[in-house]
């Protein structure tokens, strides 16, 4: 595996540059963006156990999370193709509680 790569990314990372070849664009992108997903959620859970995170997202948290998407993020755009789901959420359930 790549050195200093979170294993879920390396392992995501590898399986779409096997598959990348193989399959129709429109198949591939769909299981990219699936798996990418699956990934992401892997790193959050991964950032929140790392010490200092107990009471929510530590300096080192965040550094973990922007290396492995900046590294995500470098080696889809490879790909050429679209990963970027459309779909955007916003937790408004704190609102409440800071007005």
């Amino acid at each position: 595996h790549k050195l200093g790569w979170y294993p879920a990314v390396d392992r995501t990372l590898s399986c779409l540059s096997k598959i990348f070849n193989v399959l129709e664009l429109t198949t591939f992108q769909g299981l990219a963006q699936e798996a990418v997903a699956v990934c992401l959620l892997a790193l959050k859970e991964a950032a929140l156990s790392i010490p200092g995170a107990e009471d929510g997202p530590s300096l080192d948290s965040w550094l973990f999370l922007i290396k492995h998407l900046l590294i995500i993020q470098e080696q889809v755009s490879a790909f050429d193709c679209d990963l970027i789901s459309k779909l955007r959420y916003f937790d408004l359930s704190t609102v409440g509680t800071s007005l």
